[in-house]
């Protein structure tokens, strides 16, 4: 499996949806288990917080503007957490890491499945 998802944007083309999220969560596990996987722990985040996200949205009624907001929030910190590469120096791999925490922890404030706002 590439450790780029360059090599697979087909995961991100579609707009984010229960099976996009799943398809994004099960490729990061691939690449979790080549032996040649550049950063585990950041590909691991991408997977959990994918399927998380499905998870909310499984069964529910999720409106486009909501999901829409959603996706803008955390499709580019999941494309980055895949994008790591092996010799990124660790502080940038905490950066980055960090980021897609915070961003995902504003997309829960916000309601993962709904029109909340805090």
């Amino acid at each position: 499996m590439p450790d780029d998802p360059e090599r697979s944007p087909d995961i991100f083309d579609q707009n984010f949806s229960v099976e996009g999220l799943r398809q994004i969560a099960q490729v990061s596990l691939a690449l979790l288990q080549d032996s040649a996987c550049a950063q585990p722990a950041a590909v691991l985040f991408a997977a959990t917080v994918a399927q998380w996200i499905a998870d909310a949205w499984d069964g529910q009624p999720v409106t486009t503007t909501v999901a829409a907001r959603v996706e803008e929030k955390i499709k580019p910190h999941l494309k980055r957490l895949l994008a790591i590469r092996k010799n990124e120096p660790p502080e940038q791999v905490k950066t980055v890491l960090d980021a897609a925490a915070l961003a995902f922890r504003d997309a829960v404030r916000g309601g993962l499945d709904s029109d909340l706002t805090l």
